[in-house]
């Protein structure tokens, strides 16, 4: 299991090629402003690492448009519609899935889309919740409004839609099979370090920037404490950037 001086030989071997690691935050499950959502923006600010939050259209709160206002370092991106499972039992969970009509998800999205309009910087792309999709409803993503996707594991590089943007992440801190608490330093340690060799060694889509997922309504005080190392670590070392959600989709 990986420790901390096994990412920075990572950084190192990134610096020795003279080459920059981009990353990107998304955090899921915005609704209101809750006091975790006040924690995660508040190490955002204090850490300068600029934040993608996935907000969820339906239960969106206004108070926390009006709150987001003045913050030039957080995008919001669209969190599917209500965060509902559809999938049949047995599946994984999905709100996009197949099992409903195509028209009926489609105007679900779009609906959801215009609810979030209230964000001054909302960028056009859709976190289906589960980070699941029915691919069949991708290329007709566009045709809605919605120009980026993002979901979880790397991006296939030879696999392109017409207007749209896919950008996954690849870190998730928290054990969801176990007890939906922090993973623990080498597992997440692990799965950063296994994505930055693969694009270093181009087994994965070099110019995909790893993407750290968190989840603030079930941080518990190890996955704070993380976070705050996690982004000290990386403002240390010369080779790391933090995209904002606005570069990592092209707008």
């Amino acid at each position: 299991m990986a420790g901390w001086d096994d990412l920075s030989r990572e950084f190192d071997a990134w610096a020795a090629e003279n080459r920059t690691i981009t990353l990107w935050w998304r955090d899921d499950d915005a609704v209101a402003l809750t006091p975790a959502l006040d924690k995660l923006l508040t190490i955002c600010r204090n850490s300068g690492t600029p934040l993608a939050l996935a907000v969820i259209p339906a239960d969106t709160e206004a108070a926390l448009a009006d709150f987001l206002e003045a913050r030039s370092d957080v995008y919001v991106l669209q969190h599917g519609y209500e965060h509902v499972n559809y999938a049949r039992p047995g599946d994984k969970a999905s709100e996009y899935g197949p099992e409903r009509d195509q028209e009926s998800r489609l105007e679900e999205l779009a609906q959801g889309l215009k609810l979030l309009s209230r964000f001054r910087q909302l960028l056009p792309v859709l976190v289906p919740p589960w980070n699941r999709i029915d691919t069949a409803l991708l290329p007709i993503l566009p045709e809605i409004g919605l120009t980026g996707i993002s979901t979880f594991a790397p991006r296939e590089p030879a696999v392109s839609i017409s207007g749209l943007t896919r950008v996954n992440t690849h870190v998730d801190i928290i054990n969801w099979r176990m007890d939906q608490h922090f993973l623990g330093v080498p597992a997440v340690l692990d799965q950063l370090i296994e994505h930055l060799q693969a694009r270093r060694r181009r087994a994965a889509d070099p110019n995909e920037p790893t993407g750290l997922l968190t989840h603030h309504l079930v941080h518990d005080a190890q996955s704070w404490s993380f976070l705050n190392q996690f982004f000290q670590f990386t403002s240390a070392h010369p080779h790391t950037r933090w995209l904002e959600a606005q570069e990592v989709f092209g707008r």
